[in-house]
């Protein structure tokens, strides 16, 4: 038997109510610090507690400002269709046939902004060869109603997450009523006239006549029925990086598209952007997004628009587009 006698049990001592605050509050930046670790991001405070910044702009027409992070967000411009004197337009100049093939003058968005009156302007769809001040146009491109590009079903070869065979890409167009559309279209295979739309972006067989006035051809989905679909790999878009990505979206009330939405993002992957898309409209309109898709993306996306009799540039590049996507006065 142990000599020793036992220690008596010493009574706690009370910390201080200083130490025990500064405990919780350091508890609790663990515990939102692990959460955000596991989205993959730290969100801002004013994300989580606070209204959306936006400003307006014009009758029926205002800018939004969503933060995603501590260094990200999304600047989109939102038109009320139905309150609104503007609408919108897709934007090109001196289109012609060249050895580039099919070309246009290009220009910054805040050129476009200047050169066309306009409210707002984001960069358009895919372009490729030529001189900074005009380029090639890439993808179906249709203007007052006359097919200038088309945009027969490519043929993919598959891979890991799409079969082999026929596939068509987003389209953006416009109405003879200024109203938007977006749908996976194409031009038909052996030449014939129209723009048809699918249901589907891969087997594209059975479309229906799209009636549209002007389109641009870009992608991937992001939005279809209210739903993240992000069509990036039928497309063969894929890309799951967090970069600047330029958008379209519309929602509809009673069938017909009623807030159309422009906008960029400077950091977001297309998941990123549908499920923030659905949470915008949720919150500033208790809708979802009928539709909603990207456009050229990268070093091309920029938005300009018009506030206060100043012109505001939340993204920018030096890069110049034969094609671009505005907010216009009705009729213009």
């Amino acid at each position: 038997m142990s000599s020793q006698r036992p220690r008596p049990i010493q009574a706690r001592r009370r910390p201080a109510r200083g130490a025990a605050l500064f405990a919780v509050i350091v508890a609790s930046a663990v515990c939102i610090g692990l959460v955000c670790a596991v989205r993959g991001h730290i969100p801002r405070l004013s994300h989580l507690l606070a209204p959306i910044g936006s400003d307006t702009i014009a009758t029926g027409v205002m800018h939004a400002a969503i933060p995603l992070s501590l260094s990200t967000g999304i600047d989109l411009i939102d038109v009320d269709l139905a309150a609104s004197n503007y609408r919108p337009a897709i934007l090109a100049e001196n289109v012609s046939l060249s050895r580039l093939g099919l070309a246009g003058d290009a220009y910054s968005p805040s050129a476009w902004l200047a050169r066309r009156q306009a409210l707002a302007v984001v960069n358009g769809g895919y372009f490729g060869r030529g001189k900074q001040d005009r380029k090639e146009i890439i993808g179906l491109f249709v203007k007052n109603g006359r097919i200038l590009r088309p945009a027969p079903p490519i043929r993919g070869q598959g891979g890991a997450f799409v079969g082999a065979g026929l596939y068509v890409r987003s389209a953006f167009g416009i109405t003879r009523e200024g109203n938007p559309q977006i749908a996976w279209a194409s031009t038909p295979s052996h030449g014939g006239e129209g723009v048809y739309a699918y249901v589907t972006p891969n087997d594209p067989h059975g479309g229906r006549r799209w009636n549209i006035q002007d389109a641009i051809g870009c992608g991937p989905m992001l939005v279809r029925a209210g739903r993240p679909v992000v069509t990036d790999h039928q497309e063969r878009l894929v890309d799951d990086l967090r970069t600047a990505r330029t958008f379209v979206a519309y929602d509809t009330i009673q069938g017909h598209p009623r807030h159309f939405v422009i906008g960029v993002a400077n950091a977001a992957t297309y998941k990123d952007l549908a499920q923030a898309l659905i949470r915008y409209y949720a919150r500033a309109h208790g809708t979802k997004p009928a539709r909603a898709m990207c456009v050229d993306g990268g070093s091309s996306s920029q938005l300009s628009y018009k506030s206060g009799g100043q012109t505001l540039t939340p993204l920018a590049t030096s890069v110049a587009m034969p094609t671009a996507i505005a907010i216009v006065p009705a009729g213009s």
